[in-house]
């Protein structure tokens, strides 16, 4: 897991291998307030690519720790604020969706020993395949309207 804050990724992009660097390019190129709710936007055709949501948080206890396998996650705060849960896969509970096949994606009905950080406008975190992750969850007691921008990064474009 990386986090980080796109004022001052600029100075870091040469570290990240080039995948994770052209996915960051776009966050800081992209006036992410304009960006449209619902769209895809291609960054390398369907090895990068960013999905636009918007949401409400909820309480930790309703959100569901998942991985991925094929694509690396780049989470970004568009506006508002959220925490997301990181853990270990050893820590987590039995599998609650396996979806891996369809949308590169695993679920799990719990995970212990979250580590959480908060994310406000403006700044990302990035998971591997092998960060568990449980996102959307309450940055305080109460919930929040988030607009996010997720990069997806294939493994394939780090070689």
């Amino acid at each position: 897991m990386i986090i980080g804050s796109l004022k001052t990724i600029e100075k870091e992009l040469k570290f990240y291998p080039q995948g994770i660097r052209k996915g960051l390019e776009f966050l800081i190129t992209q006036p992410l307030a304009d960006l449209e709710v619902g769209k895809v936007y291609p960054i390398e055709g369907n090895k990068i690519f960013a999905k636009v949501s918007e949401y409400e948080t909820e309480e930790k206890e309703l959100r569901r720790a998942e991985r991925h396998e094929k694509f690396i996650d780049i989470q970004c705060i568009a506006a508002g604020a959220e925490k997301i849960g990181t853990g270990r896969i050893e820590n987590t509970g039995a599998i609650s969706e396996d979806n891996l096949i369809q949308n590169d994606a695993v679920k799990y009905k719990d995970m212990q020993d979250d580590l959480f950080v908060t994310l406000h406008a403006g700044t990302f975190a990035v998971y591997f395949p092998w960060d568990v992750h449980r996102a959307n969850c309450n940055p305080e007691h109460t919930s929040v309207k988030v607009k996010k921008v997720l990069v997806k990064v294939s493994m394939d474009t780090l070689d």
